[in-house]
């Protein structure tokens, strides 16, 4: 989460408080109304009007809204009155201690929105977008120890050992700023035995979204896509045509044919199940194929927040939310 979010979290949680302690005065009655019901081993936190908290502007609630923060902050009172917490500005400090940096797995098949979605989810939260083909080239770039012993495999045309590219990826994860914002892994692991080597090196997931997006609708979209080698700019024959006037140069890459997209997916569809099933985490599966940029972003998201929200809930024993 970027710094001026974390800023307007906190803030609307101090807000939150601020409502809790005047309702128990007497003066806020109005604003709240039975916040929370239950005995010490579970409470339910009942609906809280976000526009009360920010006055009605609209764009604070779109906020509040998008980045749940509603939800978040009758998680936190649900904390704070768990505990009857003598001093709720301390409690408030320790119990946002316990949201951690989101941790996130993207997967889908080839051409399956995952850019696009990364792009949003980055946007909205902050992380840090992780794709190990980037991390390999980084590291050859680098001429690190990790990148020249990947580099002789690729030279020799062999693929990249997984344990390598495990490495490169806990370098990754380890360094300061991933480890602030967190990280949205995309397109990794992509069989069993990457998710194995990933967990055994302590790397898991708060959940892992997928994108699903049927066959039909794969083969569409990269069987049209098209390159200009004079500008690189790839186009699609129905999605976005190129002009007329340079159609009689541009080149399909050899991986975008019939034949070798339904290879592509037959592998995808071959690891992606088992693969999915070696994580306890969460998993989300989005129908990407029949739903705009917008509705897959907004589920997406959703997805992600309810996620990080319900953990915290779980940790500090509100266990159900409204």
């Amino acid at each position: 989460m970027a710094a001026s979010q974390q800023v307007k979290v906190i803030m609307a949680a101090v807000c939150l408080l601020a409502v809790l302690m005047l309702a128990s005065q007497g003066t806020g009655a109005a604003l709240i109304q039975s916040v929370y019901v239950g005995d010490r081993k579970k409470l339910t936190a009942k609906r809280l009007d976000v526009r009360v908290i920010v006055n009605g502007d609209e764009e604070e609630t779109e906020y509040m809204k998008t980045h749940g923060v509603d939800t978040l902050g009758r998680v936190i009172l649900g904390g704070i009155v768990k505990e009857k917490a003598s001093d709720p500005l301390e409690t408030l400090k320790r119990l946002m201690a316990n949201v951690s940096s989101p941790r996130v797995i993207i997967a889908g098949p080839p051409a399956g929105g995952k850019g696009t979605q990364c792009e949003i989810l980055v946007k909205t939260f902050g992380f840090v977008h992780i794709s190990t083909g980037d991390l390999l080239r980084a590291e050859v770039s680098a001429n690190t120890q990790l990148g020249v012993t990947a580099q002789g495999y690729m030279t020799k045309g062999e693929l990249v050992p997984d344990d390598i590219v495990i490495g490169m990826l806990l370098k990754k994860i380890n360094e300061p700023e991933v480890k602030a914002k967190g990280w949205l892994l995309d397109g990794f692991p992509r069989t069993v035995n990457q998710a194995r080597v990933m967990l055994q090196e302590g790397i898991n997931a708060d959940c892992i979204v997928v994108l699903d997006v049927p066959d039909e609708v794969v083969t569409e979209r990269i069987s049209g896509r098209r390159t200009d080698p004079e500008t690189g700019i790839v186009y699609h024959l129905k999605y976005r045509p190129p002009p007329e006037d340079i159609k009689h140069r541009l080149k399909q890459r050899q991986d975008d044919t019939p034949a070798a997209i339904k290879e592509r997916l037959v592998q995808y569809h071959r690891n992606v199940n088992p693969l999915l099933t070696s994580f306890t985490c969460p998993i989300h599966r989005i129908p990407a194929g029949s739903l705009g940029p917008k509705d897959v972003s907004a589920m997406v998201t959703n997805a992600v927040q309810s996620t990080r929200w319900a953990a915290l809930a779980a940790t500090l024993g509100v266990n159900e939310l409204a």
